[in-house]
């Protein structure tokens, strides 16, 4: 996961500022992907979108199973990918904590290993708030 980088105000926030200007269409699954033709078509239930690029956000399990059509096909090697890829490698749980930071700084992480069992990692404090 390394580099990791954080936003104060989220990546969401990150996002929608990044891309202000930048037409999104919201609730409007993508079924098919034509990249044959110059940029690329989307074609979703409400029409179909042409955009110099996209960027596809959906999960590896969604790919896999192409429950998104691409046209052309997409190579076998990109579908064998899609199935080594990992999903919810981490449960993010916000924690907040009053009072005492138990000589912990920001950003500090604080490992627990628990004999077989799932490891608790928590990112101390970020940007001095009170939420591990």
């Amino acid at each position: 996961l390394d580099p990791n980088y954080f936003t104060k105000e989220g990546f969401g926030a990150l996002v929608a500022r990044f891309g202000a200007d930048v037409p999104v269409e919201l609730s409007t699954p993508v079924r098919k992907i034509l990249w044959d033709v110059p940029g690329v078509a989307c074609v979703t239930d409400r029409g179909t979108i042409r955009a110099k690029a996209a960027i596809v956000t959906a999960s590896p399990a969604v790919l896999a199973f192409e429950e998104i059509e691409f046209a052309p096909a997409l190579p076998d090697t990109h579908f064998a990918a899609f199935f080594d890829l990992p999903m919810g490698m981490l449960t993010k749980l916000p924690v907040e904590i009053r009072g005492t930071r138990l000589g912990l700084a920001p950003f500090d992480d604080l490992l627990i290993e628990r004999l077989a069992r799932h490891d608790i990692y928590f990112l101390c404090f970020p940007f001095d708030l009170d939420l591990m």
